[in-house]
């Protein structure tokens, strides 16, 4: 593999606002990674994996969508990745591909790609997540599961709260800015199981003595 074909990203520290991730590298700046490091090996990984999802459209014609796509390392919060239909380009959570690398190469990136195929087969009137997209999911043998399952922390920080169903007990990871709404009374949460009312784990049943009542506490 020579230097062109290798992917373009670096590990990069900001102190001053206190941040870190996979950062892109313009051509002009970007310079090689050893070839033993993580971020090297992560690169080759993803990059192996598109030239994958490009032989599996050739029936599409979009091999040339695939081969020029652009790939950022830059996104934080909870969610995995996105998709850029008119710069043709990925934005990719760097931690959710160091903690989850082989489902996030293989499902996280195969559905943003789908995003930009289905786009360019079908235009932009289609739905995000709608069949077009499923169906280029289900060529590519994967599940078109719209949401993923990582743990992951929120960009606007303090900490994933843990909800549960009262009625099946599924659990949920609840962000702060819900959780606070949820607090507030302002939003509730049903399970996709059961229907069921999902609350705060945190939430106790206290019974209150000589009232028969049931009082909430510990909040």
């Amino acid at each position: 593999m020579d230097m062109e074909q290798k992917e373009r990203f670096v590990w990069f520290t900001d102190s001053k606002n206190m941040r870190s991730g996979y950062c892109f590298i313009p051509h002009q700046d970007w310079r090689m990674l050893p070839e033993k490091s993580e971020h090297y090996r992560l690169a080759v990984a993803i990059q192996e994996e598109l030239r994958s999802l490009d032989l599996e459209t050739n029936n599409l014609n979009a091999e040339d969508l695939i081969k020029n796509v652009l790939r950022t390392y830059d996104l934080k919060g909870t969610v995995a990745g996105q998709a850029f239909y008119y710069e043709n380009k990925l934005r990719l959570n760097s931690v959710a591909l160091k903690n989850y690398r082989d489902h996030f190469i293989k499902q996280t990136v195969g559905h943003e790609v789908a995003h930009l195929v289905a786009f360019q087969k079908h235009g932009g009137d289609i739905k995000p997540h709608g069949y077009q997209w499923a169906n280029v999911m289900r060529m590519y043998k994967l599940p078109p599961d719209r949401c993923h399952t990582y743990d992951l922390p929120s960009a606007r920080g303090g900490t994933r709260k843990n909800y549960a169903c009262e009625r099946c007990g599924k659990d949920y990871k609840i962000g702060p800015i819900k959780h606070n709404k949820w607090l507030r009374g302002e939003q509730s949460f049903r399970c996709t199981r059961c229907n069921g009312k999902v609350v705060w784990e945190n939430m106790k049943k206290k019974k209150v003595k000589n009232s028969g009542r049931m009082d909430l506490i510990d909040f």
